[in-house]
């Protein structure tokens, strides 16, 4: 926004008016569009655990996986995101939205990216506590790891990159093995639900 680029956002708020107030006082015609939603548990998972994916998304860069690695992980990502959402009580509709869907796709492939730039730095060969010291910007995704991971204990979800990524985070894979585990995990078909 700051760049007057074109971009867009969701103001999200259980009180309607509040939102459409928000939405009439960013909007613009030039570079900035606002949108609506009620669903504020949606809007919020979606703002942090993309930061998550992120993280994996950068690790993979760095290790060199290619184009549709990245594009698997945000793909598979989404899911996970989207289990999270619905298990907190938010919309399905709104992780395949704007705030969902939408902010994962950049924030895993730009290299703008303060989570996606920690994420290379760790598939370079950085420890993750080096990654983040090199940081002079908060990275929100290393706590999302940590915070998808717990939800997947309570609600019994299956997360695989998540739960994978906090092994990492965690000290109990290196990342080598992170990605030998994900993909040696049993074959399914793709249906997500």
């Amino acid at each position: 926004m700051i760049l007057r680029k074109i971009t867009t956002l969701v103001a999200a708020s259980k009180d309607t008016n509040l939102a459409l107030k928000v939405q009439e006082i960013f909007s613009n015609e030039k570079y900035l569009r606002v949108y609506t939603s009620d669903d504020v548990i949606g809007v919020e998972c979606g703002g942090a655990l993309k930061n998550a994916i992120a993280i994996v998304s950068g690790i993979s860069s760095g290790l060199g996986l290619g184009e549709n690695a990245r594009a698997t992980l945000i793909t598979r990502g989404i899911k996970e995101i989207v289990a999270i959402v619905c298990a907190l009580g938010g919309k399905m509709e709104t992780a395949y939205g704007l705030s969902g869907i939408g902010d994962l796709i950049v924030t895993a492939s730009s290299m703008n990216s303060r989570n996606f730039q920690c994420g290379l730095k760790i598939g370079q060969g950085m420890s993750v506590s080096e990654a983040l010291g090199s940081s002079v910007q908060t990275v929100e995704g290393i706590r999302a790891i940590e915070a998808g991971h717990e939800l997947s204990l309570k609600f019994n979800l299956e997360l695989p990159i998540i739960n994978t990524a906090y092994k990492l985070v965690s000290g109990e894979l290196d990342v080598k093995s992170c990605l030998q585990s994900l993909m040696t995990r049993s074959l399914k078909d793709e249906r997500y639900w």
